[in-house]
């Protein structure tokens, strides 16, 4: 079987109100539900079956390591799994093996902590065949208790641009050999 290699060709913050995506959209009024007027929920008021049922697969929490230092997959969807060929749980960011995937997430993730709000970013995700994947990702802030941000859940979705519905990314999270 050829490797087909994939990168990362684009990435972008967007303001929240670019979101298009009902779920995604739906998402954000949940999260702003369980704030309830704080500047994000408290984990214990988080739940998890919540979450629109489309988004749930394509869904990711990292731990909050030493202020930020590094995060720690708590939770890796299984849609995730499917996509990029690995399940995460339990992994840390910093032993993702290909440095700019590890550097891309690490940089949006700090804008959540920086900011202590929801973040929306778009990767594009190109593959040398010429078709390629735009990665919605919805980065929401999570506290263990009031005042600091110790979890970030994620919610993606995936636009298949050229791309059967079945194609997957794992090239995407691959070391270049």
């Amino acid at each position: 079987m050829k490797k087909v290699k994939v990168k990362a060709s684009r990435v972008e913050e967007l303001a929240l109100s670019s979101i298009q995506s009902s779920a995604m959209l739906q998402m954000l009024d949940i999260w702003t539900g369980w704030a309830a007027g704080k500047p994000a929920p408290v984990w214990a008021e988080v739940k998890l079956m919540a979450i629109p049922a489309p988004l749930i697969p394509m869904t990711a929490c990292v731990d909050v390591i030493e202020g930020g230092k590094d995060f720690v997959y708590r939770y890796w969807g299984t849609g995730l799994t499917d996509l990029f060929g690995l399940d995460e749980t339990g992994t840390r960011l910093s032993d993702n093996p290909i440095v700019s995937s590890q550097l891309i997430l690490s940089d949006q993730l700090q804008a959540v902590l920086k900011d202590g709000c929801p973040k929306f970013f778009v990767t594009t995700i190109a593959k040398d065949s010429g078709t390629y994947a735009n990665k919605s990702n919805l980065r929401l802030p999570i506290m263990d208790s009031p005042g600091e941000v110790t979890k970030i859940l994620s919610l993606c979705e995936v636009e298949r641009i050229g791309m059967e519905e079945y194609e997957d990314l794992k090239g995407y999270r691959e070391q270049d050999t």
